[in-house]
C-alpha cells in the first residue's frame, strides 16, 4: 500500500516545531492508549510522548514510505493502514490525534465516524485542518485544478464551523482554535532540494541541530487568507 510515493519521499514532515494542539490541550486525563492517525513523520508522537510518558502510542499512516520515516524518529508501533477503514476494534483508544490529514481523505464524514468507532466512551480526539477563506491563494493545484495549499488536498474548509459540523451527534466539542497558516522559506527550499535530489537523505530534524537552523525555521510569513483550524472533542456516550 502506498500513497503518492514520490510526494511522500520529498514532502518532508519536520518534527521540531510544537504541533498546533499543544497549547490548547489542558485536559489531563489518564490516557493509556493513544493513536497518532495519519502520523506522517512522527511530530505528534514526539510531543505526545513528552506529554504522556506512560501512555502507549500507536501510529498509523497510509504511506509505507512515511511509516519507514516515522520509525526512524519514533521508536513505537506503526501500522500502514487506511483511515477510511481503521484496523482497530471498537472502543480501543483513549485519545486519537490527527493533524492536517482530514483534508486529504476521500470522505471526511466517514473519517470522523471511524475515529468515533475506535475511541472509548468519553475518549478525546484532536483534529486539525486548513481553512481557505475568500480570496485565499497558494501556488499549488490539486487534482481538480483548484489552487490549494497542498497539491494532495481533496478539500479545504471555508471555516472552523464547517469542520466542527462533522462532529455533530458523535462528539461534544470542547475547544476550537483558528490561527494563521505560515510559510517557511527555509523548509520550502529544503523540500525543493530534496525533490530535485540535491538532498538524498532528508533529515526531519535538520532545523533543530544548529542555532542557524533554529533561527531559519522561525523566519516565517503568513499565507494570505489561509487559516489553521483545530478541534478538540469528547466522544458522546452511546
Amino acid at each position: 500500500m502506498e500513497y503518492e510515493p514520490g510526494y511522500s519521499k520529498t514532502q518532508i514532515h519536520f518534527v521540531t516545531q510544537p504541533p498546533e494542539w499543544l497549547s490548547l490541550l489542558d485536559y489531563r486525563g489518564q490516557f493509556r492508549l493513544i493513536l497518532d492517525l495519519g502520523a506522517g513523520g512522527g511530530r505528534n508522537s514526539v510531543f505526545l510522548r513528552k506529554l504522556y510518558p506512560k501512555a502507549n502510542i500507536v501510529a498509523l499512516d497510509l504511506s509505507l514510505t512515511r511509516c519507514i520515516f516515522y520509525h526512524r524518529i519514533v521508536d513505537t508501533g506503526v501500522v500502514c493502514g487506511d483511515s477510511m477503514m481503521l484496523p482497530f476494534a471498537k472502543n480501543t483508544f483513549d485519545m486519537v490525534v490527527s493533524t492536517q490529514v482530514i483534508e486529504h481523505v476521500p470522505d471526511d464524514c466517514n473519517f470522523i465516524k471511524e475515529i468515533n468507532r475506535i475511541l472509548k466512551p468519553s475518549g478525546i480526539t484532536i483534529v486539525s485542518s486548513v481553512a481557505k477563506l475568500r480570496f485565499g491563494f497558494y501556488f499549488y493545484r490539486n487534482r481538480y485544478g483548484e489552487w490549494v495549499l497542498d497539491p494532495t488536498h481533496v478539500r479545504e474548509y471555508n471555516s472552523i464551523r464547517e469542520l466542527t459540523a462533522l462532529f455533530n451527534g458523535l462528539f461534544r466539542v470542547l475547544k476550537t482554535n483558528s490561527d494563521r497558516f505560515r510559510f517557511s522559506p527555509a523548509r520550502f527550499i529544503y523540500r525543493l532540494f530534496s525533490r530535485i535530489r540535491l538532498i538524498k537523505k532528508p533529515d526531519p530534524e535538520i532545523f533543530d541541530r544548529t542555532k542557524l537552523g533554529k533561527f531559519l525555521e522561525k523566519c516565517v510569513m503568513p499565507i494570505p487568507r489561509y487559516r489553521r483550524i483545530t478541534v478538540i472533542a469528547k466522544k458522546n456516550h452511546n
